[in-house]
């Protein structure tokens, strides 16, 4: 095995069960527990190895309340790579990273929490490929580039980018309703090789109040709710480049987008949404606030374009 656990400064694992590593470690333990008598390490590989470490380990737990997730502490000031903690782990563990500017590019294939400890944690940018998952206790790690890919989550993005970050969705389909808390621009590589699909449980995306949204480069689809089954803007939304808002259906109004901010018409198409009652419909968007750009892309929707 070839992981280096250097500034590796803690790992846990299991109920009443502990293990500190020497922070000058380069090795390949990352935790240690005890059940049934028989003791094991894992490693990156999920596998049991021999090594001759400074590591000390007090086990308590008995067999019957084990809990086999363990949390690892990255500190960059003693060498530490949150990489290095991301291999170690497995599905289900927690990354725990002192507050610090990391200079890495991450790599994320797996389920697991990632937290910073502090605010300014920070690293250069993170992938998610396939397998991978953002856990609900994730916060305050993030990155200004995030790389979505087939398998893994939009959502699991924008948690992990910076308030006005980029998260670039690669090719393929992401069944998912997506809610933007923060300002970020969301940028898929092409409406006929990135869709969005709401999987008609939701509105495709939602954006929050004093929200700055960019979107592009995706169609957005297949999103039924009661208003807003494409985009239910109430902050301001940027429409750009090759996208299109279609096949999305509201059961009062705004089929392609219930706008209650600003929606800044720069390119793309709203085209073939629809809103299933006549009062007050809006089948490509209902308009209660702000429209810009050229309004000439909102067309072919039912029982009527932009309204009021």
């Amino acid at each position: 095995m070839n992981a280096d656990f250097k500034g590796l400064t803690g790992a846990t694992a299991g109920t009443g069960t502990s293990a500190n590593l020497n922070g000058n470690i380069a090795g390949a333990l990352s935790s240690t527990w005890k059940a049934n008598s028989l003791t094991q390490t894992r490693n990156s590989n999920g596998g049991a190895v021999e090594c001759a470490l400074n590591t000390i380990a007090q086990t308590t737990a008995s067999t019957a309340s084990i809990d086999p997730a363990a949390t690892f502490t990255v500190d960059q000031a003693w060498g530490g790579k949150i990489q290095s903690a991301i291999d170690a782990a497995w599905a289900g563990d927690t990354v725990d990273v002192v507050a610090r500017a990391y200079t890495e590019n991450v790599i994320l294939n797996k389920a697991l929490d990632l937290v910073g400890l502090g605010s300014g944690t920070t690293t250069t940018s993170f992938t998610l490929n396939n397998g991978a998952s953002v856990l609900p206790n994730s916060q305050g790690l993030t990155a200004p580039m995030v790389n979505v890919n087939t398998g893994a989550k939009i959502q699991d993005g924008v948690t992990l980018a910076s308030s006005g970050g980029t998260v670039n969705v690669g090719q393929g389909t992401y069944k998912e309703n997506v809610v933007l808390g923060k300002s970020l621009t969301v940028s898929g590589a092409g409406q006929g090789t990135t869709t969005v699909n709401g999987g008609q449980t939701g509105s495709v995306f939602t954006i929050n109040p004093n929200v700055l949204a960019t979107l592009s480069g995706m169609t957005i689809t297949n999103g039924m709710a009661v208003n807003g089954a494409g985009i239910n803007n109430a902050g301001t939304v940027n429409l750009n480049g090759d996208s299109s808002i279609t096949g999305n259906s509201a059961n009062i109004d705004g089929g392609g987008i219930e706008n209650k901010g600003v929606v800044n018409l720069n390119s793309g198409s709203i085209t073939g949404n629809k809103a299933n009652q006549p009062t007050p419909s809006g089948g490509g968007i209902w308009n209660s606030g702000t429209i810009n750009g050229n309004t000439g892309i909102v067309t072919g929707n039912t029982p009527d374009d932009i309204k009021p």
